[in-house]
């Protein structure tokens, strides 16, 4: 039993983050709070993306921190994959306009279900720190 189960985790690709297959009304509120219901609970989930995103020169980088701090107009997407398998829940992306070092605006985005993933109906970090 237990080598078939090593087996299947050895087959099967595990998928870090992908929050956005098990969670839904998916926000973003003041300094990068990210919120999310998300299953089994249904019930509010947020985190800080402030504590894992940063911005470096005009583009928002993984990992770091404070990105709110010098981007603005926040914004979260869906990711057209052109995968029917998201058409119902889409990738979910985040875009703002930040300042890079000669004080001008740059559009940044990255791909949210890279480095957040739902666990126990809760929305977390799991990406680089």
């Amino acid at each position: 039993m237990i080598l078939v189960i090593m087996l299947l985790l050895i087959l099967i690709p595990l998928e870090a983050g992908q929050f956005s297959k098990t969670c839904y009304n998916v926000r973003l509120w003041y300094h990068g709070e990210l919120w999310a219901n998300c299953e089994p609970s249904k019930q509010s989930s947020k985190i800080s993306l402030d504590n894992y995103v940063s911005n470096g020169n005009g583009k928002m980088a993984v990992p770091g921190n404070g990105f709110s701090q010098y981007c603005y107009l926040f914004q979260i997407f869906d990711i057209n994959t052109n995968n029917p398998e998201d058409a119902e829940r889409p990738p979910k992306g985040l875009g703002a306009w930040c300042k890079n070092e000669h004080n001008k605006d740059e559009w940044s985005s990255i791909v949210l279900d890279d480095y957040i993933e739902n666990i126990d109906g809760n929305i977390q970090w799991t990406g680089p720190i």
